[in-house]
């Protein structure tokens, strides 16, 4: 029988990953993507 771990958080990984994907980019890129609203 598998077992897995449950964490109180499913998604917490994933944004601390793209917390540190978005962190690579500075400031003034992403205050450009929301002038340009290029989402």
């Amino acid at each position: 029988m598998d077992q897995q771990i449950v964490t109180a958080d499913p998604h917490a990984e994933i944004r601390e990953e793209v917390g540190k994907l978005c962190a690579r980019f500075p400031g003034e890129y992403w205050r450009q993507v929301d002038r340009d609203r290029a989402y």
